[in-house]
């Protein structure tokens, strides 16, 4: 009997219908894919029994930066980068006259840092971002820098909620913690990006503030997407509608 390794769940029956032995490719091993559990995950898929552990363990009010006594503020953060290239969607045009981008350098970019705040008392959301030089990405001791810096704007004990990337796990942040009793990390599931608010100011800005725009170099994109993230900083309802897209409550 043939055998085939794959990942799509959908193609099982078909596949099998047919005579080919269909297995998970798991650690170098087989796996039957009719006897895995609801809460197990192919390579590359989210648990959704995995996040609803997440979502019980780490409530913000039984976070432990709040069960010792102290004021922490919650302070979600995620990276993007913003492409010369523009996230072409439908438009209007003239009949007979299609649209055309052009486009200078479709793989310059900018690596941008962004953190969602919420006070602890009023539940008052704010946001900070940083803008890395052109083409630059974010490493280990940037990102550190960058949580410094939002800690150093509130002054206040900081919950700081991310996703499992290398650079936040990686040692400079592991030390950073240690050596700053006022901030605890606490690492998103794996494959859950719905869960973190700032990942919904990136789609609101890329694709509705941004869709189909080209601007001419890097200078002019820095500008624009400063612009556009100062706007969407000085709205916190805009902000607690992101927070509330996520699902997660105070």
């Amino acid at each position: 009997m043939a055998a085939i390794f794959t990942f799509d769940p959908s193609s099982i029956e078909s596949l099998a219908k047919v005579g080919v032995h269909v297995c998970y490719c798991n650690g170098g091993k087989e796996t039957d894919p009719f006897a895995m559990k609801q809460d197990e995950c192919a390579f590359g898929q989210k648990s959704l029994q995995e996040i609803e552990r997440w979502q019980l363990r780490n409530r913000p009010k039984d976070t432990s930066a709040n069960k010792h006594g102290r004021s922490a503020h919650l302070v979600f953060i995620d990276e993007c980068g913003f492409m010369l290239a523009p996230l072409v969607r439908r438009t209007w045009a003239p009949r007979g006259h299609t649209p055309v981008i052009k486009v200078t350098e479709p793989h310059g970019r900018i690596s941008t840092a962004g953190a969602i705040t919420i006070s602890p008392v009023r539940s008052r959301f704010g946001f900070y971002f940083q803008l890395m030089p052109d083409n630059a990405n974010f490493r280990s001791h940037s990102i550190v820098a960058f949580v410094d810096c939002v800690r150093r704007h509130i002054q206040k004990p900081l919950i700081v909620i991310w996703d499992q990337i290398p650079i936040h796990m990686s040692y400079p942040v592991k030390r950073y913690e240690m050596l700053h009793k006022d901030v605890l990390f606490v690492p998103f599931p794996p494959y859950a990006p719905e869960l973190n608010p700032v990942d919904y100011v990136w789609s609101y800005v890329k694709w509705s503030r941004l869709a189909n725009y080209c601007p001419k170099n890097l200078v002019e994109l820095r500008k624009t997407v400063t612009s556009e993230l100062t706007r969407a900083s000085k709205r916190p309802d805009l902000l607690e509608s992101f927070f509330k897209a996520t699902g997660e409550t105070l």
